[in-house]
């Protein structure tokens, strides 16, 4: 409808204003009020819309009529279908103006409507395709819309227990006029039919026409074939029948229906009929008449009988049996009747069973199923066969054969039971303990040692089976084997050591053997008495009693006092181990404490006149603390204030002056050294022999490969003790390279453990594994939380601060990261992270720096940064309040930046960095934590001190702060704790502010996130910490550039 018609020229004239889309919008909505009218006028009287189906040979074809009280025919369904997608208004007949919306129709149409809708947008879909159009389009008139099987099955759904009229074909229109099925509804009188849910029994009738014919035959009636269901006309009901009725009785009707309601069997036919067909479709027929005569052909109870043999170690052989009755036989296979005993060679036929129905079906079903895994058969003998690898038999034998068992009875020759049952080995153990060695005598009861090897090698390499020389399989994923083999592996036995029959091994693994033996299933030990008191002794230590040194009983926290009954008791039993508390829990406390215990211990004995000259020469606990160089002068220092009867000795100086020193430690207490000094002057060391060696910060040992790891690992010593905070900070390989200083070869080679635990762990996340190290490392390492033991220690509140850059700051960074991304990726397609590592991190390091300031890469750069606007606002805010505040950077030269900046704004600060001399170092520390202000000879009472990451991450005890700034983030989140912690520690009394600062939409961000994700690994395996950008795949670099 026109606006110009409706309103007039006045209006016509008003609209010549507005544009063509303004008009189109005021005519659709001004067709949508008209329909809203109509609507309200007719809810009382809607339009009908009403199907019938015309059903012919292979065809459903669906026509409408409309209307009110008079119906009218559709002519076109199409254009019904067009005018229901415009929403037309179109004139029927003097009783009927329809404007096609569907909210005209009546509420029992509106399932049609929607219906015949979907069907023409399917047809308009596959307008093109003349197969879809000519089977499921329309007539040539298009009064007729095609419904295929599917379509059929949604239009019966939305006309269930409602009436549908249906009438045959009259005469046959278009491309069907030469079809030669016969027709399925010969009805040709329409009628309506209520559609009903009902599954009936089709009956059938069974006549003998001649002595070796029979006739089935079944009473005649109309059908409709849908997709999923069968549609039977009974009287004015047409019954949907269920899914299962239509797959078992979809042929049965359909050959039945095409044969006039008959078909005629030879007798010998009627046993496959039966067992075949009459099988299937039991349940959904009835037998009127001729049920005796079926009886003569129902198959016997048949039981299926599978033979196995094994003729040679790469072939198995089968015969498949079935037998009726009492003994009569059949090969299957062969379709002869045989002797029921199969010893791997030939059948020998037996006389015809008279009068047996073989159940067909069941003998075919099994043969299916053989010939699956059976490729091979021999016809004269009947015998199946297959010969194949190691691995097809062993799946055989393990997987395939017991599954045989569901169809019927497996029996094997001796020749194949030797192949599936192989003996396992049954192991006992004896356990002594003589002085700091484990001796153990241990028996295979007979069992070839060789093969067990063999086996153990095949175990290490998670094969699924070891094949004996004698054919046998061995299953490596039995649960018994498998704790033999790891027991083998787990201890590094060779084959010579169990040839002999004992071995001994470190006393260290007592705790590691006694927890694989007590919850061993497979291997019988005995333990004596010794063993016995020192697994008792250890799984006590919380009950240990042992006097703290007069001195230090009220100066240790509770905890503190568990940490010296723990070393006390590992020294006492001659076990290592590492003190892992947190930072800032007091671990050089609880080491002083067990060093002045030694020197009391050594002082009572030497009173009392027990140590002879020679126990005398290391009368003083000779005891070696290694430590980074800035820490050397706080041990002494510590010492010297918890325990000032210890002697201390720096080892400081030039290396003539340590050597002069060293030659006199055997009259000295403890030596202090740095690890770079030891391991310079390690060949000095090699003539001493320690009671105890202490290495504080133990992480720096973390690489294996470096001379620091290799030289501490030569100490001889009877006692080493680790301490770190972080006994996890990248990989596993840390762990283990601590443990190869304290209890070499505990966890193994590196190449071992690595295959044992670290690829399972990292790349596999294996938790069986997981648990098994932490297991392992447990009984020897000692790790409390400060939030679980230091209750009164005030809390730590960490807030991110998001800094924009600048806006020169900005492009140059846009700049630099488009180039980084090209080199990087560049860098890494060409040769790998690995082989282009320094040239990747270079990349990397110089967007940090751009985000921290541009002037660290850019010389002539005036202009600002807005990460120092952030730092200095946090800073000028932290001083008004009267806080100290320590801000961390990695790049010494942005804390040159801050220092300036603090001038400009007169605020008094300290710099602490790796060129800052250690008695300086102290000093600084002394004057910031001094809250008298009496410290002033090193400069005006500084409220802010500058530290880098590196130089001042460790060993430092700032607890005067109550604010951290970190003004940009490490790649290593342990680094940064350590860091934080040196204000977060005993000693504490105020809340501390931590704020890590980020420029936003930079790398910074990427960084933040990888620092939260590298959590994981240490909090798995240490108290149930992870980073490092070294250990970053070049996937994962891109992505931090994105």
């Amino acid at each position: 409808m026109n606006v110009y018609d409706k309103f007039g020229k006045k209006e016509a004239d008003r609209n010549r204003l507005s544009d063509r889309n303004a008009l189109r919008l005021i005519d659709l909505y001004s067709h949508r009020n008209l329909i809203d009218a109509e609507t309200s006028v007719d809810q009382k009287n809607p339009v009908d819309l009403i199907p019938k189906l015309t059903i012919g040979r292979n065809q459903v074809e669906l026509s409408l009529t409309v209307g009110r009280k008079r119906l009218y025919v559709v002519k076109n369904i199409k254009n019904f279908c067009e005018n229901m997608q415009w929403e037309e208004t179109v004139s029927y007949g003097k009783e009927l103006t329809l404007t096609h919306h569907p909210s005209m129709f009546s509420e029992t149409s509106k399932g049609l409507v929607s219906y015949v809708m979907d069907r023409y947008n399917e047809i308009e879909s596959y307008r093109n395709d003349n197969y879809y159009e000519n089977n499921y389009g329309y007539d040539n008139t298009k009064r007729y819309m095609k419904i295929g099987p599917k379509n059929l099955d949604i239009l019966m759904n939305i006309f269930k227990d409602r009436e549908i009229s249906i009438v045959g074909y009259e005469y046959m229109r278009g491309w069907y006029a030469y079809s030669e099925e016969k027709d399925r509804w010969k009805n040709k009188q329409e009628a309506s039919y209520r559609i009903m849910e009902h599954t009936p029994k089709i009956q059938i009738f069974v006549e003998q026409s001649s002595v070796e014919e029979y006739i089935i035959q079944s009473a005649e009636f109309d059908f409709i074939l849908g997709k999923e269901h069968l549609y039977i006309a009974s009287g004015r009901e047409l019954w949907q029948t269920s899914k299962d009725f239509t797959e078992k009785m979809k042929d049965f009707i359909e050959i039945l229906h095409a044969s006039d309601g008959k078909i005629c069997l030879a007798e010998k036919d009627m046993n496959a009929f039966f067992s075949n067909v009459m099988a299937q479709v039991q349940e959904y027929v009835e037998v009127c008449s001729g049920a005796e005569i079926l009886k003569k052909f129902m198959p016997d109870k048949g039981r299926i009988k599978i033979y196995l043999d094994c003729p040679s170690n790469d072939t198995i052989t089968s015969k498949l049996l079935c037998e009726y009755g009492e003994g009569v036989v059949f090969d299957v296979m062969s379709n002869e009747q045989v002797f029921e005993a199969w010893t791997g060679g030939q059948t020998e036929k037996a006389l015809e069973g008279a009068g047996t129905v073989r159940d067909l079906i069941l003998e075919e079903r099994a043969k299916i199923l053989l010939s699956k895994y059976f490729d091979g058969y021999e016809r004269n003998s009947g015998i199946l066969y297959f010969a194949g690898s190691d691995e097809r038999i062993y799946e055989f034998v393990n997987v395939v054969a017991r599954g045989l068992t569901k169809i019927g009875s497996v029996f094997t020759t001796e020749k194949y039971r030797r192949i599936g049952n192989a003996v396992l080995p049954k192991a006992s153990v004896g356990v002594k303990l003589e002085s700091d060695l484990l001796k153990l005598d241990f028996d295979l009861d007979q069992f070839p040692i060789a093969e067990l090897m063999s086996a153990l090698e095949q175990y290490r390499h998670k094969k699924k089976y070891y094949r004996m020389k004698d054919g046998g399989f061995i299953d490596l994923s039995n649960h018994e084997l498998a704790e033999l083999l790891s027991f083998v592996d787990d201890f590094g036995l060779s084959k010579n050591d169990l040839e002999k029959g004992s071995f001994e091994i470190p006393k260290y693994k007592s705790l590691l053997l006694n927890s694989m033996l007590k919850n061993s299933q497979s291997i019988k030990f005995d333990r004596d008495g010794h063993f016995k008191s020192l697994i008792r002794g250890m799984s006590a230590i919380e009950d240990r009693d042992h006097t703290i040194p007069r001195g230090l009983d009220p100066v240790l926290r509770d905890y503190q006092k568990e940490g010296f009954q723990w070393l006390k008791t590992m020294t006492e039993y001659g076990f290592c181990g590492i003190l892992a508390d947190e930072m800032g829990l007091g671990k050089t406390l609880q080491i002083i404490s067990l060093l002045e215990d030694a020197r009391e211990l050594l002082t009572e004995e030497e009173s009392s006149g027990i140590s002879d000259e020679k126990a005398s020469k290391k009368s003083r606990s000779l005891a070696l603390i290694i430590s980074p160089a800035s820490l050397v002068l706080n041990w002494e220092k510590e010492i010297q204030k918890f325990a000032p009867d210890i002697c201390t000795l720096p080892i400081i100086g030039t290396a003539g002056e340590r050597k002069k020193l060293i030659k006199k430690a055997e009259r000295e207490t403890v030596i202090l050294t740095s690890y770079d000094l030891f391991r310079r002057d390690l060949e000095q060391y090699q003539a001493i022999e320690f009671d105890f060696c202490i290495i504080d910060e133990a992480q720096y040992i973390k690489n294996p490969s470096t001379q620091n790891a290799k030289a501490v690992k030569l100490v001889k010593s009877k006692q080493r003790f680790a301490l770190t905070g972080t006994p996890i900070e990248n990989r596993l390989s840390e762990l283990w390279s601590i443990f190869d200083f304290l209890m070499p070869q505990y966890l193994f080679s590196y190449n071992k453990f690595k295959e044992k635990y670290e690829t399972a762990i990292v790349r596999d996340h294996d938790e069986e594994k997981t648990e098994s190290l932490r297991r392992q490392v447990a009984p020897f390492m000692l790790r409390r939380l400060k939030k679980n033991v230091l209750k009164e220690l005030p809390e730590k509140i960490e807030t991110v601060i998001y800094a924009k850059l600048a806006g020169e700051q900005q492009k140059l960074y846009k700049a630099n990261l488009a180039k980084a991304k090209l080199e990087i990726g560049k860098e890494i397609k060409e040769g790998g992270f690995e082989s282009n590592k320094i040239a990747i991190l270079a990349l990397l390091t110089r967007l940090r720096q751009l985000c921290c300031h541009p002037s660290l890469c850019y010389e002539d750069y005036k202009q600002g940064s807005g990460k120092l606007d952030a730092c200095m606002e946090l800073i000028e805010e932290a001083v008004s309040g009267e806080h100290k505040v320590l801000v961390f950077s990695q790049f010494t030269s942005m804390l040159e930046i801050i220092e300036n900046e603090l001038k400009k704004a007169d605020i008094p600060y300290y710099k602490l960095t790796g060129s800052t001399p250690k008695e300086k170092r102290a000093q600084l520390v002394e004057a910031f934590n001094d809250e008298s202000g009496e410290m002033q000879e090193i400069g005006e009472d500084a409220h802010v001190f500058l530290i880098s990451l590196k130089a001042g991450g460790t060993g430092l005890n700032l607890t005067a702060a109550d604010v951290v700034i970190h003004y940009d983030p490490w790649w290593n989140f342990a680094a940064q704790n350590q860091a934080t912690d040196r204000a977060h520690r005993i000693g504490q009394k105020k809340n501390l502010q931590v704020y890590k600062i980020i420029a936003e939409g930079t790398i910074e961000e990427k960084i933040l996130k990888l620092q939260e994700s590298k959590k994981d690994l240490a909090e798995a395996v240490i108290t149930e910490n992870q980073a490092g950008i070294n250990h970053l795949s070049g996937k994962y670099l891109m992505e931090l550039l994105e």
